[in-house]
């Protein structure tokens, strides 16, 4: 710090720049009525400076201004810069530049597949077995088209024999599953998942019926000879032949049928 002592005789008292001087730092004040000035430091800061001796007139009073240059530093704590942008303008600046990006994976989402239609599905049994008393495959849905659509549900199976029809009834899981694959092991479904078919990609449902009659000679009537197939969503059905080419028979006509929904055919084990 330094600081000068002026005769009050030689020099008009600037009450102002005394006054003023204490304002100008919150680390220093100086006192005006006594000969020597009264510091106030605060924690942590450190004054340093020169004084002068102070010089007194006789025909004068005692009283005297008294100047003071006061420099201060904060021991462990620099002096913080204020930011040259204020905090609400580098806020909006954040949410314009959030808003930017999800407008932009929203635009580069594009639009979701459509549903498949009757007319780009190749249908067909696959997958076909037998096994304790039942009997069943999977019904396959493979898509023909050059762009991708999606399926989700359970298709409409009917099985056809001169004089009579049955229609299965939906279920979650047969015998025979649904499974999806995770690297060739069969894992249980959960929900109703939708299926997306790229070009020449396969979903599948499974269904399942009994080989066994209820009464006690087990007799059933004659096999199915067609599956009405439809898939999910749509109204446009497909015939297929009911022969089981693992049981070496059509389909029988002994129980119910049950088909479940269809889930994605990648993964699943060849035939």
């Amino acid at each position: 710090m330094a600081f000068a002592a002026r005769n009050w005789a030689r020099e008009p008292v600037n009450w102002r720049a005394a006054v003023a001087a204490p304002r100008r730092s919150q680390a220093c004040a100086a006192g005006l009525a006594s000969p020597l000035p009264a510091l106030r430091l605060r924690h942590g800061t450190r004054a340093h400076g020169e004084s002068t001796r102070v010089r007194h007139s006789r025909s004068t009073p005692q009283p005297f201004t008294l100047r003071v240059k006061c420099h201060s530093q904060t021991l462990g704590h620099p002096r913080r810069r204020s930011s040259r942008y204020p905090a609400d303008a580098v806020k909006w600046a954040i949410v314009a530049a959030l808003v930017t990006l999800e407008i932009a994976g929203t635009a580069s989402a594009g639009p979701s597949p459509p549903r498949c239609a009757s007319a780009v599905l190749h249908l067909s049994v696959t997958h076909t077995g037998a096994a304790l008393g039942t009997v069943g495959g999977y019904l396959a849905f493979t898509n023909e088209a050059r762009s991708a659509c999606t399926l989700r549900g359970w298709p409409t199976l009917t099985a056809l024999r001169p004089g009579a029809s049955t229609t299965a009834i939906r279920v979650r899981e047969t015998m025979f599953g649904p499974y999806t694959y995770v690297q060739g092991v069969p894992r249980d479904v959960r929900g109703v998942p939708t299926v997306l078919l790229r070009h020449g990609q396969t979903a599948v449902a499974a269904f399942t019926a009994g080989d066994h009659g209820p009464g006690p000679t087990g007799a059933c009537p004659p096999p199915y000879q067609h599956l009405r197939v439809t898939p999910p969503g749509n109204a446009t059905s497909a015939l297929l032949p009911a022969w089981i080419a693992w049981y070496d028979h059509n389909l029988p006509d002994c129980t119910r049928i049950e088909v479940s929904m269809v889930v994605s055919a990648s993964g699943m084990p060849p035939r």
